[in-house]
C-alpha cells in the first residue's frame, strides 16, 4: 500500500508540474506576443554595439523585414545605426555613470541609408553583483511629429509674413493686456523694433 501511496503522490505532483509548465508557456508566449506585436521599437543590445533581441517594429524601423535578419545584417550599431558613432558611446557612459533611465533625442539610418528621428528610452541592465550586462529601450520614431512642428513653423511664418504685409495696425493681446503679436506697422507707429 506504501508504494502504491508514493506512486499515486508522484502522479500527482508530475501533473501539478505539468499543469505549472502550462501556464507558465502560456506567459510567455504572451509576453513574445507582447514584444513582438508592441507599438514602438524594443531592443536588447550589448555595450559594445550588438542587437541581442529586437522586436518586429523596430527592425520594420530600420528597414529589415524580421529581427533574424536586422540582428545578423547589423555588426555595429554606433556606426550603422546612429548618425555618429560617438554619440552612442556618450550615451552608453551616461548610462554606466548614472541610475536609472536615460531619455535621448537622435537620428537613425534605415538600411537603405535614409535618416530619420527618434526618441530613445534607455536603461542599463545590471546583475546582482552590479555589473553592467546590457542595454534595454524602447524606439520612438518621431518623423510625424517633427513634420508636424516643421509645418507649424511654416504656417506661423506665412501668417507673421501675411500679417506684416497689412498696412493697417494689427496686434494681439493675452488676456492680462500682454502684447503676443503685432505687424510691422504697429511696430513703426510704437517705435519698438528689436
Amino acid at each position: 500500500m506504501k508504494g502504491q501511496d508514493d506512486y499515486i503522490d508522484q502522479i500527482s505532483k508530475i501533473k501539478d508540474l505539468e499543469h505549472q509548465n502550462a501556464i507558465l508557456n502560456t506567459d510567455i508566449e504572451k509576453f513574445h506576443t507582447f514584444f513582438d506585436d508592441a507599438p514602438l521599437g524594443l531592443f536588447r543590445a550589448t555595450l559594445g554595439g550588438k542587437y541581442i533581441e529586437v522586436n518586429n517594429t523596430f527592425a520594420r524601423m530600420l528597414g529589415h523585414n524580421d529581427p533574424v535578419e536586422l540582428i545578423r545584417a547589423i555588426k555595429d550599431i554606433g556606426s550603422e545605426v546612429y548618425i555618429s558613432n560617438s554619440e552612442r558611446k556618450k550615451i552608453v557612459r551616461r548610462l554606466i555613470k548614472g541610475k536609472g533611465f536615460l531619455k535621448h533625442e537622435t537620428y537613425f539610418r534605415r538600411n537603405d541609408g535614409t535618416i530619420f528621428p527618434v526618441n530613445l528610452f534607455f536603461n542599463l541592465i545590471r546583475g546582482k553583483d552590479n555589473k553592467s550586462l546590457y542595454l534595454s529601450g524602447i524606439v520612438e520614431d518621431i518623423t510625424e511629429q517633427k513634420n508636424s512642428e516643421e509645418f507649424l513653423i511654416q504656417e506661423r511664418n506665412q501668417l507673421k509674413t501675411l500679417i506684416d504685409s497689412i498696412p493697417d495696425f494689427v496686434y494681439l493681446k493675452d488676456i492680462d493686456g500682454r502684447f503676443m503679436l503685432f505687424n510691422q506697422a504697429f511696430e513703426k507707429l510704437l517705435d519698438i523694433s528689436d
